[in-house]
């Protein structure tokens, strides 16, 4: 609550101009959602979530029980994790802005691709090997934070100047959307998956839980992750981002 009363108070904006209220019909949300930007970005940011959260939901049961180590182990792990990612915020950033922010989500969901098969095939009890996997894959988090909302600011933008109406909030809220469907997903995607492949959660530990948790810890995220890679080649950031600076300067 403190922190919205500070940026309410810090960040006046003018009230909006009457013209931007004006309600869409079906067909302009039909239009407005059916733009080829709009669902690969949503599907983009569906995906990535569904790499972390697929993860993240089998990540205990992989490093206590078939890495062999305790509770707090496991857990410093995970705390490495999102404690990298951190520094992976401007790290991301700096790349966007040297080959842009498609690119950068790309190069991102390439190298969580890489780093969950890596993960998925550490050794037992080697903690600096795993911590340093564990913090590598804390970088690439960010890029489902700000990349694809990023991105959807240029959409909004040409969007504006396509239909003279501001759907910003609308299309932000497609990708806050597809950000919660995904995490409601990924849990439970992986446990079904995990029944599926013979998991037995009672006996992490067991030789024939291997499977299972390695490729729900590495081999379903790192699919996820080419996913995206797939999905945003070829994407339109430059003519985007052409059709925004055109509405800045009318």
């Amino acid at each position: 609550p403190g922190a919205i009363l500070l940026a309410l108070r810090t960040t006046p904006e003018k009230p909006p101009a009457q013209d931007y209220q004006a309600a869409l019909a079906v067909r302009d949300y039909l239009a407005l959602f059916s733009q080829g930007p709009v669902v690969r970005l949503v599907l983009a940011d569906l995906l990535i979530a569904l790499s972390t959260g697929v993860a993240n939901a089998v990540a205990l049961f992989y490093y206590m029980g078939q890495l062999g180590f305790d509770r707090a182990g496991a857990s410093l792990f995970i705390l490495i994790a999102y404690g990298a990612a951190f520094a992976g915020t401007p790290l991301f950033s700096r790349l966007a802005g040297r080959i842009g922010k498609a690119r950068a989500l790309q190069a991102g969901a390439a190298l969580q691709a890489v780093l969950q098969l890596a993960m998925a095939a550490q050794p037992e009890q080697s903690f600096w090997l795993t911590a340093t996997n564990a913090a590598a894959l804390g970088l690439c988090i960010p890029i489902a934070w700000f990349l694809p909302r990023a991105l959807m600011a240029d959409v909004a933008d040409a969007t504006r100047a396509r239909f003279g109406v501001d759907r910003t909030g609308l299309l932000y809220a497609t990708l806050n959307g597809s950000m919660k469907l995904a995490l409601g997903l990924a849990v439970g995607m992986a446990f079904l998956l995990l029944g599926w492949l013979g998991f037995d959660a009672a006996d992490a530990a067991n030789p024939a839980n291997a499977w299972p948790l390695r490729a729900l810890i590495g081999i379903v995220p790192a699919a996820f992750s080419i996913g995206v890679v797939l999905c945003m080649a070829g994407y339109p950031e430059t003519s985007l981002r052409e059709a925004s600076r055109k509405f800045a300067f009318a």
